[in-house]
């Protein structure tokens, strides 16, 4: 039987996947719930912050949003002894609210159970050890299992949105892969995830598995990956020409995606570089059998490290986002057989100051409809004069006599007089 995720692979061939790891810069460890960390004292959740995240994730054109579910232990409850002994209250609730956000926009949703954990308690290895516990000693997994993880893959599970369980991100940092690692033996690490990836799969058989190799392909082409148990094994690679070692060369026995990837010299790059590269690893993707690639990553505003986001330091979209929108569409002309004009798509409507979308190519103009109380109106024609671009520009309105309550549409005028709507939005409520 066909997994979730090779049931969307006999459809799209290739999953063009985004990372949304966490939703800001300053909720590390605490975008979804509480945590150890700071001894459960704070969540800075926003459920309109994070659907107007997703909607723009779908909006763009990605198959697929994956997250990352416990960073600084988020979410995880232990007792003195360090035993995981349950699911953080306000986690628990908010990957709900999140879970329901995802099914209500027909999207999909990979969830990351573990992420790199040597980063935590970096000043103290003991408490790094007494948390860590649940990865090393079997019978403290069994109390993780049963307390913390059925819990979440049932309600992955139950929504009939998430098809994919990243079991691990990145594992050689506390498998004793990485010279830094303060980790345990690379033997138990992988002890851990094959008892975690029967777990899943009780849970849900549908569930696909994966994990990825946080020292791009080397970890994979020493064969260390080859005791694991996973559907699909990954890597995350950061580079400035797009090339990888392909499946094939590295002689894997499992089918093949990129947990993660962007480039490496960020800090210096361009917005056509951020470009160029999305554009050499999708094709060498399409060219090598990789079954999905998840960009790095849908990002926030902030001062620094940006450059890898879709979005910049103001919250708009990148040039990169409307890459991505327009060879998805391609993509899809391509594989259904279908052809016709593109239809405008609305990004996430916050208010009605920040009206923003997706346009036609080779529209001539765009008519602004605004519904209130069911009075529809022209309220703008905005003349697009970006025609002949391959990857035109987000374009953007602001409506001073909007309200909360308002609806918008986007018609695309055509050359020829014919009218492509958009669906009709309205302004995400708190």
């Amino acid at each position: 039987m066909a997994n979730y995720i090779e049931r969307i692979l006999l459809e799209n061939k290739f999953i063009n996947g985004i990372y949304v790891p966490w939703f800001d810069k300053n909720w590390f460890g605490f975008d979804i719930g509480k945590n150890i960390y700071d001894n459960y004292n704070k969540c800075f959740f926003d459920e309109k912050y994070v659907r107007g995240v997703f909607t723009n994730c779908k909006a763009i054109g990605f198959d697929m949003a994956k997250i990352w579910l416990n960073e600084s232990f988020e979410g995880m409850l232990f007792d003195e002894n360090g035993s995981v002994v349950g699911v953080e209250p306000t986690f628990f609730a908010n990957l709900k609210k999140i879970l329901n956000i995802i099914k209500s926009l027909d999207f999909k949703l990979g969830l990351c159970i573990n992420a790199h954990q040597e980063m935590y308690f970096p000043d103290n290895k003991s408490l790094y050890d007494k948390y860590m516990r649940f990865a090393y000693i079997p019978e403290e997994t069994e109390k993780y299992i049963k307390n913390w993880l059925n819990p979440i893959l049932k309600i992955a599970s139950e929504s009939g949105c998430v098809p994919l369980i990243d079991i691990y991100a990145e594992p050689e940092a506390d498998g004793g892969g990485w010279k830094v690692s303060r980790g345990f033996s690379w033997g138990t690490m992988v002890k851990f995830i094959n008892r975690l990836a029967v777990a899943v799969k009780e849970t849900d058989p549908m569930f696909a598995t994966t994990v990825s190799s946080g020292a791009g392909c080397n970890t994979l082409i020493q064969g260390k990956y080859n005791g694991i148990n996973v559907d699909y094994l990954g890597a995350d690679l950061y580079t400035d020409n797009g090339r990888f070692d392909t499946p094939k060369s590295m002689l894997l026995s499992k089918p093949f995606m990129l947990g993660e990837y962007g480039l490496g010299n960020y800090r210096t790059a361009t917005c056509e570089d951020q470009i160029r590269i999305v554009d050499a690893y999708i094709k060498n993707c399409l060219e090598n059998d990789v079954v999905a690639a998840f960009y790095w990553c849908y990002g926030w505003k902030c001062k620094r490290a940006d450059e890898m986001h879709i979005v910049d330091r103001d919250g708009e979209l990148k040039p990169v986002a409307s890459y991505y929108h327009f060879t998805q569409l391609d993509r899809y002309y391509e594989l259904s057989g279908k052809s016709g004009y593109d239809k405008p798509v609305m990004l996430a409507l916050t208010s009605p100051q920040k009206i923003r979308w997706f346009g036609t190519r080779g529209a001539e103009y765009y008519e602004i409809v605004r519904t209130d109380k069911d009075v529809r109106r022209v309220i703008a024609r905005i003349d697009n004069t970006e025609k002949e671009a391959p990857y035109p520009q987000v374009l953007k309105l602001c409506d001073d006599e909007g309200n909360a309550d308002s609806e918008y549409t986007v018609i695309s005028v055509m050359p020829d007089g014919e009218k492509i709507p958009s669906k009709t939005a309205g302004i995400i409520k708190e």
